[in-house]
């Protein structure tokens, strides 16, 4: 990934900010998970001044003997360490045959650590649908320790051609998240995990399903007016079209796109070419493809997470 740095065995390297997350700056490590757990930081709770507030005490940044508050939590969080997540995970891929701590990842974390997101590359699976463009399988692990974001860990799809991330969309999307509030969460995305790599081959069946699921390209003005644009804004919207209609993104021309103008209108002042889109889209699959492309494209990790989970719904509104 270009947003990721280089780890060696030793230390990490170069460490850059490239997004934004919950506004904390993040930062991006590739290695093996072995080499990557060393960034990972560890988390303690202390009750706050209220009764009803507990406090998530992590190290400084800038100094490893001072301790700050990164996050405010009720007494029912259950505090999940990033570590305790990959043991569990760990198990779940020694099941299927994997030495998860030699796999080579990418690691986003935020700054002072509470907030990181892991994704493996699993070489094992892979499906090329009939459009030609192979997709990747990839393990995606989330976690947070100050409330802001679920845990999950999840098999993901991911388009090579393009670099666009799809969640496998068996059981119409259902991702494996467990909010912090059950004592047995790692045992449960265990079991949730070992079931995901057995709906592996439905993922594919889906995709070729989708492939073969005709668009009318004239409803599209009124699902993006109506539903894209509701979810993820006019300007998104406006982009989701354009890529289905001509393979091209772009940014808006704001002095002249008015208030108020549907989503459909919307006039762009420069555009690029998509690489693997396929405009004018005759089928479900790429209108998915237009969808996965913007929302991997956001500015921001924590949109990029919810708009990317967001598809499958908006596809189904399509249909609908």
């Amino acid at each position: 990934m270009s947003d990721s740095v280089v780890m060696d065995v030793r230390t990490p390297v170069g460490t850059q900010h490239y997004f934004r997350w919950h506004r904390r700056p993040a930062i991006g490590y590739t290695g093996t998970v072995r080499e990557l757990r060393r960034v990972l930081r560890r988390f303690n709770r202390q009750q706050s001044s209220r009764c009803d507030i507990h406090e998530m005490i992590g190290k400084a940044p800038w100094n490893a003997d001072r301790e700050v508050v990164v996050g405010k939590v009720s007494p029912q969080y259950v505090l999940v360490q990033h570590d305790e997540l990959l043991d569990s995970v760990q198990s779940a891929m020694a099941r299927q045959g994997y030495d998860f701590e030699a796999m080579r990842g990418v690691l986003t974390t935020t700054s002072y650590g509470e907030r990181m997101e892991l994704t493996v590359e699993l070489s094992g699976f892979a499906a090329t649908p009939a459009d030609g463009y192979p997709l990747e399988c990839r393990l995606r692990c989330l976690n947070s320790v100050d409330g802001t974001t679920a845990l999950e860990a999840e098999l993901q799809w991911y388009r090579q051609i393009c670099t666009n991330g799809m969640f496998g969309w068996t059981n119409e999307g259902r991702r494996i998240r467990r909010v912090h509030r059950f004592s047995d969460t790692l045992k449960w995305v265990q079991r949730r995990l070992a079931q995901r790599f057995e709906e592996v081959s439905l993922d594919r069946f889906y995709f070729q399903q989708m492939l073969h699921q005709a668009i009318d390209c004239s409803a599209l003005p009124k699902w993006v007016d109506q539903c894209v644009a509701r979810v993820w804004g006019r300007g998104d919207a406006a982009r989701v079209l354009r890529i289905c209609m001509s393979g091209e993104d772009g940014s808006l021309d704001t002095a002249a796109n008015p208030p108020g103008m549907l989503a459909h209108r919307l006039r762009f002042a420069t555009t690029v070419p998509v690489p693997g889109a396929c405009a004018p889209v005759s089928n479900l699959y790429h209108v998915g493809q237009a969808l996965s492309w913007v929302a991997g494209h956001a500015d921001a990790l924590h949109r990029r997470f919810s708009r990317t989970a967001a598809v499958p719904a908006l596809l189904r509104h399509l249909l609908n």
